[in-house]
């Protein structure tokens, strides 16, 4: 009989497996579906969008984890701080991913 963790592993990993081969499935068909120019778009999308992402958090996750392991009294005034850039950022990268 195998343990909870074990049990726990396979399924992880027969998830993972399975997400994998969908990813490599789906590829192929969409490559196939928009031919070689549309492809290219597609790809250009995939990047502005995957740059904005990265570059609109500003390093806040980062910051957050840094000063809270710093100070952990001050955790809840940090916390409590949070939510306004959190808006103002996605508003932010939203704008910039319409445009470009």
């Amino acid at each position: 009989m195998r343990s909870d963790a074990g049990r726990s592993v396979v399924g992880s990993l027969a998830a993972s497996g399975g997400l994998q081969l969908l990813v490599i499935v789906s590829g192929v068909l969409v490559a196939r579906s928009l031919g070689p120019e549309d492809r290219g778009y597609l790809a250009l999308l995939m990047v502005v969008s995957g740059v904005f992402l990265v570059a609109g958090t500003l390093g806040l996750p980062s910051a957050v984890t840094y000063y809270i392991a710093r100070d952990p009294a001050q955790a809840r005034r940090i916390v409590a701080g949070l939510p306004w850039v959190g808006v103002l950022q996605v508003g932010v990268v939203l704008v910039l991913q319409a445009a470009a």
